[in-house]
């Protein structure tokens, strides 16, 4: 199935593009003589109306052949019509020769022929024409430079599809098909077909987007779930459960738009709108600069203020043997389901109820799950101790708490062990495993002094993180900095901030479409100039075996991931076919451009050396993306 998806993947991007130059063809009134979804030999074939459908054997690509399009054999030089009082015809051509030679220069089709003809200076100009099996030359006089060919109702005398007996042709002929020649149309019409390709490339994706947007009818809400000790959202004021509703002018009303809106403010005193308890108020908060990489490894600085949308439920565990905690046997991972008959979901739940028995000075009945396994749920009281300088309970999320150390890692190495509470990290205050994890993130391989509780003494390590270089997925170079300490809480138990309903949906789905597919062609093109300025190696380039890969393994993650992975493509194929590279459907723009700049055709002789090099150069990337595609993954072909 990893193969089939993958090729499906290939061949609706391809389907997609051809059909752009399709329709478009169609539409403007081209005669369309080959669709073909893949290169090389037929595997099968159909003839519906004018146009064969194929299906051919490489599955890397595919076309659509046109009549009259350049490099094709499909309109000779042959010569339709004679006006029996020009020059051609007092030097003696007739209807059915066909030129093979301009002033020495061979051509072979109509379209070479007639250029030839416009950028010869000769006069009278020789031409060698084929006439019953030999051939024979002609010199004719010039009579004014060489205009466009003219519609079919010029050459003949008659509207495609009146009779035309007389003239020994029928429908379907060759005049009736020279009207629907690719280069018999306006350079607009030209442009258009060709610029059609990549348009739908481009487009497709919004197509997918627009899909998948409309699936979701829910998203992550304004509700924080986590805030960061000693950070600017606790400087400021900001507690768990609070709801952001507006940075600056900006209502926030999910999740993704509130962090998108802090992230663009570092450094910058912003006012939050803040729900609390049913109460609304303002309060400023300055997020603090931190650098990131965007997906292709741009280095930005963003806005943070330390805050998170998910949350630990609430999972408890002890530091200290003579806290009331540990007297009433609680232990690490138990689970508390209530306070006071308080049903809990998040840690914040459980520090908030904690919080004002402690300071009131009163019990606290719990409801307990316990983690060993087959434990009944039971009911305890904690009562507060008033020793200073210490929890009331003894009682800490497990979130806190060293679950596993890696033997042999810097975390080992520094005396760190299972158990351990992290109090301190550089002597700012711990309340979660995610401010441990940005300290690392930060740190890379300076020494960190961690502060931590280890049966109710504190104790301080000074721990330096381990580089390695790892190889990625695709060959790339990965760097990692191995702390080897990893919190009680697995990541599978970490619990999702609220959902809200998606008001609006149909602009939702708009709106989210069109700022996705902005924001990935954007990060395309930026890919494209990174690439070009060698900031981004070209090993890191694949080919078709990467792509079957990417988009094996995306079917395996779910129909979500296929389809971000197939626009995404579909995105980097549109952008790729529209760079002025002859050969390229951005190549044939170039020259449509030109030819528009510069009022008139190009010379025929220099677009083929043009295209020969364009070839040459696709060649050689072909060659280079195999060469890469083959280093990363021949063990898995050949191995």
């Amino acid at each position: 199935m990893f193969f089939f998806w993958a090729l499906l993947l290939l061949g609706v991007l391809v389907l997609a593009h051809e059909l752009g130059h399709f329709l478009v063809a169609k539409a403007t009134g081209v005669k369309v003589v080959v669709f073909s979804i893949g290169f090389g030999p037929k595997v099968a074939s159909v003839r519906l109306g004018e146009t064969e459908y194929r299906l051919s054997a490489v599955p890397l690509g595919g076309y659509v052949k046109l009549l009259g399009q350049e490099s094709t054999e499909d309109l000779p030089g042959g010569v339709v019509a004679i006006d029996p009082d020009g020059p051609a015809a007092k030097a003696g051509l007739r209807q059915g020769d066909e030129i093979i030679a301009v002033d020495d220069a061979r051509v072979s089709t109509w379209f070479q022929a007639a250029e030839a003809i416009a950028e010869s200076e000769a006069d009278p100009l020789p031409l060698a024409v084929l006439r019953g099996g030999g051939s024979e030359a002609f010199s004719v006089s010039r009579t004014g430079r060489w205009a466009p060919p003219p519609p079919a109702r010029d050459l003949l005398g008659r509207e495609p599809g009146e009779p035309v007996a007389e003239l020994g042709l029928s429908l379907g002929d060759h005049p009736q098909s020279l009207a629907r020649a690719f280069f018999n149309k306006p350079l607009w019409v030209r442009f258009a077909v060709v610029f059609a390709g990549p348009a739908a490339s481009m487009l497709f994706p919004i197509l997918i987007y627009l899909f998948y947007f409309s699936t979701i009818d829910e998203l992550t809400s304004n509700r924080i779930g986590q805030v960061l000790a000693d950070s600017p959202a606790a400087q400021a004021g900001i507690q768990p459960g609070d709801r952001i509703l507006a940075v600056g002018d900006q209502e926030t009303p999910f999740w993704a738009e509130m962090a998108e809106a802090i992230q663009k403010r570092p450094g910058l005193a912003t006012q939050l709108q803040v729900e609390r308890d049913g109460k609304s108020f303002s309060l400023v908060v300055t997020p603090e600069a931190a650098k990131a990489r965007t997906q292709i490894g741009e280095e930005i600085e963003q806005g943070r203020i330390g805050i998170a949308s998910r949350t630990v439920p609430p999972l408890v565990g002890v530091s200290d043997p003579a806290s009331p905690a540990a007297q009433a046997g609680l232990s690490l991972l138990d689970e508390i389901l209530a306070v006071d008959g308080r049903p809990l979901r998040y840690i914040w739940e459980l520090e908030h109820a904690l919080k004002e028995a402690g300071e009131a000075g009163r019990a606290a009945t719990l409801t307990v799950r316990p983690a060993a396994a087959g434990a009944a749920e039971r009911t305890l009281t904690l009562a507060p101790r008033s020793a200073p300088g210490v929890d009331p309970f003894g009682l800490y999320s497990a979130d806190t708490i060293v679950g596993r150390v890696e033997a042999g890692g810097p975390a080992e190495a520094a005396g760190i062990k299972p158990g351990d509470r992290i109090v301190a990290i550089d002597g700012g205050p711990v309340s979660a495993w995610m401010l441990v994890e940005q300290k690392l993130r930060d740190a890379q391989e300076t020494p960190i002094r961690f502060a931590i509780e280890r049966d109710g003494r504190r104790e301080e390590f000074l721990v330096a993180q381990k580089k390695e270089v790892l190889k990625g997925e695709f060959d790339e170079e990965v760097t990692r900095f191995v702390f080897g300490a990893y919190s009680a809480v697995e990541p599978e138990r970490w619990v999702e901030g609220d959902y809200v309903p998606v008001p609006d949906k149909p602009a939702f789905v708009i709106r989210a479409s069109l700022e996705t597919f902005y924001e990935l062609t954007a990060l395309n093109l930026r890919l494209f100039g990174m690439l070009l300025s060698g900031q981004v190696p070209f090993k890191m380039v694949g080919g078709p075996i990467m792509i079957f890969d990417i988009a094996g393994r995306a079917a395996e993650k779910g129909w979500q991931s296929y389809l971000w992975i197939m626009a995404l493509i579909s995105i980097n194929l549109g952008v790729l076919n529209l760079l002025p590279i002859p050969v390229l459907d951005g190549g044939h723009l170039m020259f449509y451009t030109l030819e528009l700049v510069l009022r008139r055709p190009l010379n025929q002789r220099l677009k083929e050396r043009a295209t020969m090099v364009g070839f040459a150069l696709l060649m050689m990337l072909m060659a280079a993306v195999f060469y890469n595609d083959l280093g990363r993954y021949w063990d898995r072909i050949f191995g």
